[in-house]
Formats: structure tokens, sequence, C-alpha cells
């Protein structure tokens, strides 16, 4: 039981709490005026912090008004009631149908804003359909079109990954169509260095998804930075020689809080 306890710590510590937004339309059908009607909308597992965006209790759809609206664990419940005329007007012709048996339907645009505990990510591969990868062995420092190179460090090994921070040590790799100035290259090629990531965030479409559907994984490290474990040229050891913030396509990660 110790050893359980220790590992869900650990688990814990490496799940930052990331906003998730999840869509649908909910179709109410009920039967008689002023008879209350229900429909489910389905949310994720592991949701915390729900709260309802739309629609809000008053909301109409045609004859329908929305009355209630109740967060449950694992799904949100919005009832309504039909209460205009077409509903509830009398009709004289005696072969109608009265309105204690007329159906009625409402169809309203659901969204939900809530809190996730995600893993967090490296983010491999910066095009439309990204790649996401934990503790990767080569970690990029850049991409740059066209030229299919970027300085990296490889054959990281991970002190820890996870949570808002993530420290790696591996040996740096220099591109030479990226560097700042050759010689500066040359010296830094192959030497042992820090790997630090931080700024953990997500693009800002990333989040959203369907309702019924999984929670993929889109939580990111923002930035990348690499320290040198030893003296090079006029930096001291522990000084961050190179950086890069990955970008979104289009636009800039939203940070997380």
């Amino acid at each position: 039981m110790l050893l359980l306890g220790a590992a869900l710590a650990v688990l814990a510590a490496n799940l930052v709490a990331a906003p998730v937004v999840v869509r649908d339309q909910i179709a109410i059908e009920g039967v008689g005026c002023g008879v209350p009607a229900s429909a489910d909308m389905a949310l994720p597992a592991g949701l915390t912090d729900v709260r309802v965006r739309r629609p809000a209790v008053g909301d109409r759809d045609g004859d329908a008004r929305l009355t209630g609206v109740a967060v449950q664990p694992s799904a949100v419940t919005f009832t309504a009631v039909a209460d205009g005329d077409e509903a509830c007007q009398p009709n004289p012709d005696p072969s109608a149908t009265p309105p204690a048996e007329r159906r009625w339907f409402a169809v309203l645009d659901a969204e939900v804003a809530a809190k996730h505990a995600a893993p967090v990510a490296a983010r491999t591969d910066w095009t439309r359909h990204p790649r996401f990868a934990s503790r990767p062995r080569t970690v990029g420092l850049g991409f740059q079109p066209g030229l299919g190179a970027n300085n990296t460090v490889r054959n990281v090994t991970w002190r820890r990954f996870g949570g808002r921070t993530a420290i790696g040590f591996g040996t740096f790799k220099a591109s030479h169509f990226l560097c700042p100035s050759r010689d500066r290259c040359i010296t830094e090629d192959g030497d042992r260095v820090k790997v630090k990531l931080t700024l953990p965030g997500y693009c800002a479409t990333d989040n959203i998804v369907n309702a019924g559907e999984p929670l993929g994984r889109f939580v990111f490290y923002g930035k990348i930075a690499v320290i040198n474990r030893h003296q090079l040229g006029v930096l001291k050891p522990g000084t961050e020689f190179e950086s890069y913030k990955p970008h979104c396509f289009p636009g800039n990660p939203v940070r997380l809080r």
C-alpha cells in the first residue's frame, strides 16, 4: 500500500490542471404541454470544475424552454418544458391532438468548460498534425521548413519529466545550417548539456473536444532551453546558451496559469 501511495503521488506530481471545452448539440424530446423532458450530454472521464457555458436556464427553442441544468459526475442533464402556443393552445378541431398528447422537441447548442489533470509532453512535429512524446531521446531546438535539420540534444536521459518542469541531460549536436556562428557551434558540438523544459501550454483549439470523444494529449512544454554544464568560451557553467519556444499553427501557445 505504501508503494502504491508513492506511485500515485508521483503520477499526480507529473500532471497539470489544463482547461478543456466540450461541445455538443442537445436534442430534447417530450410529450405534453408543461410536461418536462431531459437529455444528457456525456463528459470525458476525469473532469473537474465543470461549468456549463451554454445553454442557460430560460433559453428557448421554438415552444420549448430550458428549465434545468444539472452537472453529474459523467454527464450534464438538460431539462426543458414545452409552454408555447403550438404545444399548449387548445384546438377546437376534435380530431386534433390534444395538448396533453402533443409531441415537441428542442435542439440547443451546448458548451461546457472544465479542468482536466493532463500529462505534459514534448511536441516533436510542428505541422498541422503534431506528434507528442514523453521522455523523448532527442529534443529539437527549432523547426526550419526546407532545411530539414535543426540543432538537437541527443541521447537524453531524464531526471524528471512531467508537471511544470522537465530536466534531462544529453549531448548537444549542431546543425551548421542553423548556427549563429560556425565557430560557436564547433565549440558546443558534442558537449554534454542540461535540457530544461518549461512553460506548459496548448494550442488554442487543441483542448476543444466533442462530447463522447476521448481526451487526447494536448499539453506540451512551451520552452526548450539548453544549459551548459562546463565552461564554453566566455559562458560560465549553468548558462542558458540556446532556447526555443515552439509556436502553434498558426499563433502562439496558450500558457497554463
